[in-house]
C-alpha cells in the first residue's frame, strides 16, 4: 500500500550555475540548474535576478507542469544579496552547493518521493536558501 506525505519545501542539488549579463539591456541573472533532492526525479531551474528599482518586480513563483520533469522557478532580490549569490557561486571551482525554495503551497509526495500532480501547480516561494559545503 501507498503512503503519502506532504513537503512545503523543494530540495536540489546545484549542477551548474550560469551568470549572463546584457550589455544592451543592463540586465544581468544567474540561471542555476539542480537535481531535485526531496522529489525522486527531476530538475529544478531557477532564474534569479536583481530587482531593479524603476520596474515593477515580478513575484517569486514556482511553476510545475504534469507533463515535465523540470521545476521552473523565478526569485528576485536586492541587488546587494545578488552580488553575494554571484560571488559565492563563481568563488570555487567545484560547486557544492543546495538551494531550498519554501512555498506557501504543500506538494504531496508518494512514500518513493514520486509527486502527485494532475493539474500545473503555481506557487510563491516564501523563501529561498542556498547552502554549500566548502570541504
Amino acid at each position: 500500500m501507498t503512503s503519502y506525505h506532504n513537503i512545503e519545501t523543494i530540495r536540489a542539488q546545484v549542477i551548474n550555475a550560469e551568470y549572463s549579463f546584457s550589455i544592451t539591456n543592463k540586465s544581468e541573472d544567474v540561471q542555476i540548474k539542480a537535481r531535485l533532492i526531496n522529489i525522486s526525479a527531476g530538475y529544478l531551474e531557477l532564474l534569479v535576478k536583481p530587482a531593479q528599482i524603476e520596474k515593477i518586480s515580478r513575484e517569486n513563483t514556482v511553476k510545475i507542469d504534469p507533463d515535465d520533469t523540470t521545476i521552473r522557478a523565478f526569485y528576485e532580490v536586492g541587488k546587494e544579496t545578488f552580488s553575494l549569490l554571484r560571488q559565492s557561486l563563481h568563488s570555487q571551482k567545484k560547486l557544492n552547493a543546495e538551494v531550498l525554495l519554501r512555498l506557501d503551497t504543500t506538494l504531496t509526495l508518494t512514500d518513493q518521493g514520486d509527486l502527485i500532480i494532475n493539474d500545473p501547480i503555481k506557487a510563491h516561494i516564501l523563501d529561498c536558501e542556498f547552502s554549500r559545503n566548502f570541504t
